[in-house]
C-alpha cells in the first residue's frame, strides 16, 4: 500500500539527506550465484505481511580487513540489495537501506557501490516495505548514499498518524 495522496508526498521538495560521496565506499566485490532459485522470505513494516523475493545469490566484499556477504534478490529483473548497518534507526531509516547493483548482468558485477544506496519507499509513505533480514545486517556504519529523510520532519516532536498520511487531516489540531 503505497500512498498517492500522503501528505509527506505532497510536501515532499525533492531534498534527501545524504552522506558525501566517497571512493572509499566502492568496494571490489564478487558476486556468487545460487544452484537454484531460492525464495527469499522477507518480513515488512507492515505486521503481518511478508514478501517473497527471488535470491539469486549473494555478495562478497572486504571491508577493513574483514569480509561480508550479503544476500542478493532480483526485483523485476535487476539485482538488488536489501540492508541494514550501523546507523540503521539512526543516521538512516531504521529497517534498512537499498542498493540496486550497477549491472543488470549480476554474473558481471565487480564492485559494489555504497553511494548508491537510497531509502525504502516506506520511509516516505506508511506501509509494504521489506526489512533487512538479520543475515544482511552490516555490524558497521555503512556512512554513504541517502540518509534518513524524516529527521526534517521530527522538529515538532508529533507523530503522524496512519489517517494524516493518507490525507485525511480533519482531526490535526
Amino acid at each position: 500500500m503505497k500512498d498517492p495522496d500522503s501528505r509527506l508526498r505532497s510536501e515532499f521538495t525533492g531534498d534527501i539527506p545524504h552522506f558525501q560521496p566517497s571512493v572509499e565506499w566502492v568496494l571490489p566485490a564478487r558476486f556468487t550465484p545460487f544452484d537454484d532459485l531460492e525464495l527469499s522470505i522477507q518480513d515488512t513494516v507492515a505486521k503481518k505481511v511478508i514478501q517473497v523475493i527471488p535470491a539469486i545469490g549473494r555478495i562478497e566484499f572486504d571491508h577493513q580487513g574483514d569480509r561480508y556477504s550479503l544476500e542478493v534478490a532480483d526485483v523485476h529483473g535487476a539485482p538488488v540489495i536489501f540492508f541494514a548497518d550501523a546507523t540503521s534507526g539512526r543516521e538512516t531509516y531504521g529497517t534498512g537501506r537499498v542498493l540496486e547493483l550497477a549491472s543488470a548482468d549480476a554474473g558481471r558485477i565487480t564492485t559494489i557501490d555504497f553511494n548508491r544506496v537510497y531509502n525504502f519507499p516506506c520511509s516516505f509513505t506508511y506501509c509494504t516495505c521489506p526489512i533487512a533480514k538479520p543475515a544482511n545486517r552490516l555490524p558497521f556504519p555503512v556512512t554513504a548514499g541517502e540518509k534518513n529523510p524524516w529527521k526534517r520532519h521530527t522538529r515538532n516532536r508529533r507523530k503522524i498518524t496512519p489517517a494524516e498520511n493518507r490525507g485525511d487531516l480533519s482531526n490535526v489540531q
